[in-house]
């Protein structure tokens, strides 16, 4: 009689064993690769502001301004590898638009005046419009609208594909 208690227990062990054993399949989850797009951007939003804060309190003129902000952009852009990148800086008067991207899409900005295709050559890509109260920047089919405010501004949109998800952020 004893050894049919034993197997009634070895059985139940090897039954909770085997559903315990499913359950572990079935809630395995892989950990994808970190987004760090997200503390990029972060990064990217407290760096422009003081680079700003720089040229404003060294009272730089135009010509200045856009020299510091092009050579921010360019050493940021080789620091954030494999992700496109968009800056929207300056002010009402005039504003710079600048690309750095790794993919092969179309980009178009619509400062008022209608859609202008931005000209992008060996992944760089550059463009000045004048008297802008409002720009958007188009992106695979979605426009990311910036307003132009008085004073200094500085806009970017930092894309990434990451395991076929597209990531963006914005600011």
């Amino acid at each position: 009689m004893e050894k049919r208690g034993q197997f009634y227990l070895i059985a139940t062990i090897i039954i909770t064993a085997i559903i315990i054993g499913f359950a572990a399949v079935v809630n395995y989850s892989e950990e994808k690769s970190s987004v760090k797009i997200y503390e990029l951007g972060e990064e990217l939003k407290i760096e422009s502001e003081k680079i700003l804060d720089y040229g404003i309190y060294n009272e730089l003129d135009e010509t200045g301004m856009d020299a510091l902000l092009t050579n921010f952009i360019g050493n940021y852009s080789k620091y954030s590898e494999e992700k496109d990148l968009y800056f929207i800086f300056g002010n009402r008067e005039n504003i710079t638009v600048i690309a750095y991207q790794e993919s092969e899409d179309e980009i178009y900005v619509d400062v008022g005046t209608g859609n202008n295709k931005l000209d992008i050559s060996n992944g760089k890509g550059r463009d000045e419009f004048s008297n802008v109260n409002e720009a958007i920047i188009t992106i695979r089919g979605i426009g990311y609208k910036f307003e132009i405010k008085n004073g200094e501004n500085f806009y970017f949109v930092i894309s990434q594909e990451i395991e076929g998800e597209r990531y963006v952020v914005t600011n």
